[in-house]
């Protein structure tokens, strides 16, 4: 915790996590979202405290419905069943009924895991019925040709022997499928739902993990997952490997390791083989060969795929420990650093493939690791898709990388469209953000763009944010009292226009958490845009009204140019469509802002531009700018048509 420039406690995203009980991740969708706002802008690091209190507060109370559903996963007790993962309905009521007694007889998880394998393995028809009693009662066991299974039972044994009684055996009786990873399954089913938060880890979906084998394991050689729970990435690479003595895999969870142990042995029932599934820390155990700790030498991995946790939930000592082993993560991020990890392990040539949520291609703290990849590997192929994981907030994408520096072409994979952009592409943009929104097409109409001569408000404009109240409840009221006056919300924004408000507030500066320099909100030729939105909203201020943080304050300062002249380049469709491209947010930054292009414009571009931006301001009607503004940039009946289509 430190101290901000006005003497208020600031805290870190993770202390902010620690204290609301949710995952860092989490935090970071919120602001992505609107529900809190970071006191440094555009920084997602830094939270006044007293902002994170009340909306504890506001939570606990029940005001905030919305939050309610999404907030406290660390610390919920809730379970669900993942109905994504079923194939038929009949399944799903087995795996519910067995989940349910589980947690009604309030059953230890690695007990109750312990013993539905015993009853997959009878499933199998590698233990007998009379036997299986025995076997979970008893050391003395036998399972011809399977001396491995036999030590694996009796290991797992030592840890839940104390709690085995008739209510735990009862779990035989349950019939269950026999679908691949259907322990994995029964796991995630009756692990409660913050304890899955704090790991960052949830069940990943079996169609992405074989599309994942299929690409990366038809040369074979040595895999490795080294998060790899109870063993999806395990059994769908040893398919098309064919030969478990290659896989390997590692996780924190020693009830995960124990049915992933099993799930495997399980798939080669042919063959007596100890699996290569060690139960360690990939993350803070820096000397690989200690990960694998009954193997001689330590192995260079051909493959290595995973779904790392995201957003783990660390103590402060081992945040600080993860930046003195990766120095290359500044974030503390849980997949950025087993990225970096992961890359370690991996052989010269080798390949690697990562699901990691969608910011990761654009968010600016995770710039950390854009810029590893790019300078560590060649990027093959980037897929967005849509969000996997439920009661996870983000969407994901599949990253695959070649162990080689180089500047190939990545193959990206976007919600049905197919193209490929070189990976140089990545290295010149800001913060090397991964803008695979642009395809071939879009490229050329931007690089068009912006090979007209231009300049940027980067260092030709006053920005300013809207005021932290710490408590709109308390500040901000729905009727004019004395002394109050209009405030603008962001809401309140909309192309070329200020909606008559119905909020109002007093403003007292002291009070409020949070403020800019009262010259910039009494600035009677300001422009004010929507701070929480997918598109660019802008309008002209001409009254010094005060405005809420969702509504920033842009005062441009480039000479003979007017802000109606840049609030009219804003609101076009043209850059619409650059902003959608470029940034795919839904936060308009100062950052994105800086980088949209102002173009040189002769007198008669800037007499025509001038007038229609006033028909826009008057009657709402913005055919008259968007034909001028394409005309500035010579774009084509072709290219306009293809914005258009993109804009629907």
């Amino acid at each position: 915790m430190k101290l901000s420039l006005s003497g208020k406690q600031v805290l870190t995203s993770s202390e902010t996590a620690r204290l609301l009980g949710i995952s860092v991740s989490s935090v970071r969708n919120w602001v992505r979202h609107g529900f809190i706002s970071s006191v440094s802008g555009e920084n997602e690091f830094s939270f006044l405290r007293d902002d994170v209190l009340l909306l504890q507060r506001r939570i606990e109370n029940g005001e905030l419905d919305r939050l309610n559903s999404r907030a406290n996963k660390t610390g919920s007790s809730k379970t669900f069943i993942p109905d994504e993962l079923f194939e038929t309905d009949a399944a799903r009521k087995e795996v519910a009924a067995l989940s349910d007694y589980i947690r009604g007889q309030k059953l230890d998880s690695s007990l109750a895991m312990f013993i539905v394998c015993v009853s997959i393995l009878r499933m199998h028809g590698l233990i007998d019925a009379e036997q299986q009693c025995d076997i979970i009662r008893n050391e003395k066991i036998v399972i011809r040709k399977h001396k491995n299974i036999v030590l694996a039972l009796n290991e797992w044994r030592k840890h839940v022997a104390a709690g085995i009684n008739e209510q735990a055996l009862k779990i035989l009786d349950f019939p269950l499928p026999l679908d691949g990873n259907i322990a994995g399954i029964i796991y995630q089913s009756i692990l409660v739902e913050g304890e899955k938060s704090k790991l960052g880890s949830y069940y990943t979906p079996d169609w992405i993990v074989n599309r994942i084998a299929e690409r990366l394991a038809s040369d074979g050689g040595l895999f490795l997952d080294p998060c790899c729970g109870t063993g999806q990435f395990l059994l769908a690479f040893a398919e098309k490997i064919g030969n478990p003595e290659s896989i390997y895999g590692i996780d924190i969870d020693p009830v995960a390791v124990n049915v992933a142990r099993i799930n495997i042995m399980v798939m080669f029932k042919e063959i007596d083989f100890e699996p290569k599934i060690f139960c360690n820390d990939s993350l803070m155990n820096y000397n690989e060969s200690l990960l694998f700790h009954s193997i001689d030498s330590l192995p260079q991995f051909d493959i290595i795929a995973t779904n790392p946790p995201w957003g783990s939930h660390y103590r402060k000592e081992e945040l600080s420990m993860l930046r003195y082993l990766y120095p290359e993560i500044t974030s503390g991020e849980s997949f950025s650093c087993f990225f970096v990890k992961s890359l370690r392990m991996l052989k010269k040539g080798g390949r690697l493939s990562f699901l990691l949520p969608d910011s990761v291609l654009n968010v600016r703290m995770h710039h950390d690791i854009r810029n590893f990849m790019l300078e560590n590997a060649m990027i093959t192929r980037i897929e967005k898709e849509k969000r996997i994981f439920r009661n996870v907030f983000s969407s994901a994408v599949i990253i695959d990388i070649i162990k080689e520096k180089g500047e190939g072409s990545v193959e990206i994979v976007n919600r049905g469209s197919g193209y490929s952009v070189s990976q140089k592409r990545f290295m010149t943009g800001s913060s090397n953000i991964f803008d695979i929104n642009i395809s071939p097409e879009d490229e050329r109409i931007i690089d068009k763009v912006y090979s007209r001569g231009h300049r940027t408000l980067k260092e030709g404009a006053m920005w300013a944010l809207g005021i932290v109240t710490g408590n709109n409840k308390c500040y901000v009221t729905s009727e004019c009292l004395k002394g109050s006056e209009p405030v603008i919300k962001g809401k309140d924004i909309i192309p070329f226009r200020i909606k008559n408000g119905e909020s109002f507030i007093i403003f007292e500066p002291d009070k409020f958490q949070q403020t800019a320099a009262e010259f910039y909100y009494r600035h009677r030729d300001k422009l004010v845009y929507r701070y929480i939105s997918n598109r660019l909203i802008f309008a002209c201020d001409r009254e010094g009204r005060v405005t809420l943080n969702s509504a920033n304050i842009l005062i441009p300062e480039l000479e003979g140019y007017s802000p109606e002249l840049i609030m009219g380049l804003f609101n076009s469709d043209l850059y619409q469509f650059i902003f959608q491209k470029k940034f795919s947010s839904v936060k308009v930054l100062r950052s994105h802002i800086e980088e949209l292009p102002v173009p040189y414009l002769t007198r008669d571009e800037k007499k025509r531009l001038e007038e229609s931006v006033e028909i826009a301001e008057n009657t709402g009607d913005t055919t008259s700018l968007n034909k001028n503004v394409y005309k500035l940039f010579r774009l084509i009946g072709s290219d306009i048509d293809y914005i258009k289509s993109a804009l629907l």
